[in-house]
């Protein structure tokens, strides 16, 4: 069974059903309805669904303007879809259908679009447009548009809101609704399946982590045999405690000394997204002398991700205290985590050399990073089938990747791959100099 990336379809009922009629286009994502009633519930909406998916599509820019500023949107993927001429083109039609040169009012979030829109069918603008913002109460666009209609001003209403607009035709002033074509809803499924991926493609990443217990060798010279036994049993029940919480396995490498593996998505949950340390930080009550010192890398490979831990380890001990740091998958080093004062450091020398060979083989930044780590975890010498699911690409695609590289005389032809079975031998290959040295300079010190 696939991997579907769960999704919160965030709107009024209309919109979300209207959603919901892709769903069949997009088997990737996994649709979950959070429909409304009034726009005070969906700030709760959003408090209840970040923890159980992947990205929140918003049903039209309301829904999104009523939250955009909480805090828990600068961490949580999302989208909405978008406000623009078409859907109001729509609904001037609509408005002209039923009745024609209707004088009219409207309401909106860009009181500039709905002027550009007219001017382009070659129509004037209605003199009674209110743009309003997240702020506005639906009390006031209701009594904007009834006040006009009942003093005789306008003969119809254009409302973006749904809840306005039900509103209004029950009060019996006629009115039309902006709501998004087909056309902006799949085009923001399109957006949201991206996004998706790749969070997908970073989860895949896995991590490893190195623990250590610092100032053992001082704090032993002080105690019995039985205080160390015990010191390592109550170490070894926390880490045991600690890794099942992250579905993970452990280790024990040297008294003191662990490592565990799991994967990148876990390890953000258990930092709540890198801004805090774990909690085994809290659970494990070391006697006085002694603190605990950790590093995680991430990897394409558990040996990428444990040379990256062992990075932020030796980070870590230079405090010689309890800390935390983390090489993540742009080689950046992460931490103290929980720190007021969390620093980003590149782990590379110069990613210039990535940045020009990306530009000149027109070929994704992030695909080449994933590319050059795959060979050094190979040794130098590769085949398409080799690098193809190291770095989450089909074997035609590693084969365009090979090719390309050939043409512009980056990689070489070293030798062919022996093949029990019939078929025709696999080009392996490896890079040139210049390449070589590229990828020497990038991984320095991973």
């Amino acid at each position: 069974m696939s991997f579907k990336s769960r999704v919160a379809i965030i709107g009024p009922e209309d919109l979300v059903v209207e959603c919901f009629k892709f769903e069949n286009s997009f088997p990737n994502l996994l649709f979950l309805a959070c429909i409304y009633e009034e726009e005070e519930e969906i700030t709760d909406i959003v408090q209840r669904m970040r923890n159980e998916v992947d990205l929140l599509f918003f049903a039209g820019v309301i829904p999104y303007y009523k939250v955009k500023e909480m805090p828990e949107l600068e961490i949580m993927p999302a989208v909405y879809i978008p406000y623009n001429g078409s859907g109001v083109l729509k609904a001037i039609i609509e408005t002209q259908r039923l009745m024609n040169n209707a004088l009219t009012s409207i309401d909106t979030v860009d009181k500039e679009l709905i002027i550009e829109t007219y001017k382009e069918i070659g129509m004037d603008p209605p003199e009674y447009i209110l743009e309003f913002d997240d702020s506005s109460k639906l009390e006031g666009l209701i009594d904007y548009h009834t006040n006009l209609f009942r003093s005789g001003r306008i003969h119809i209403a254009i409302t973006s809101m749904g809840h306005c607009y039900k509103e209004l035709i029950e009060l019996g002033i006629p009115a039309v609704r902006i709501k998004p074509l087909h056309a902006s809803i799949r085009e923001t499924f399109v957006r949201a399946q991206l996004i998706c991926e790749n969070i997908q493609s970073k989860n895949n990443y896995l991590a490893v982590g190195s623990i250590s217990i610092g100032g053992l060798e001082e704090w032993r010279s002080t105690k019995s045999v039985l205080d160390e036994q015990e010191l390592n049993l109550k170490v070894e029940q926390a880490v045991f405690k600690f890794v099942k919480t992250i579905d993970g396995q452990y280790v024990r490498t040297a008294p003191g000394e662990f490592l565990f593996f799991t994967t990148r998505s876990f390890i953000y949950r258990s930092t709540s997204d890198m801004k805090n340390a774990p909690d085994f930080f809290q659970s494990l009550k070391l006697p006085e002398g002694l603190y605990l010192s950790m590093g995680v890398g991430f990897g394409l490979t558990t040996n990428l991700a444990a040379e990256a831990a062992r990075a932020a380890l030796t980070k870590s001990k230079e405090v010689i205290s309890n800390t935390c740091f983390v090489v993540n998958e742009e080689h950046q080093l992460l931490g103290p985590l929980g720190s007021f004062e969390l620093e980003e450091q590149s782990m590379r020398n110069t990613d210039e050399g990535l940045d020009r060979l990306s530009s000149e083989l027109g070929i994704n930044k992030i695909v080449l990073d994933k590319l050059l780590q795959a060979v050094k975890e190979l040794k130098g010498q590769f085949t398409a089938n080799e690098i193809a699911p190291l770095i989450g690409i089909t074997v035609k695609s590693a084969q365009r990747l090979i090719r390309n590289l050939e043409q512009a005389q980056h990689i070489k032809i070293v030798g062919q791959e022996a093949l029990w079975k019939r078929g025709k031998p696999r080009r392996v290959y490896s890079f040139n100099e210049e390449i070589m040295q590229l990828q020497t300079d990038l991984f320095r010190g991973n």
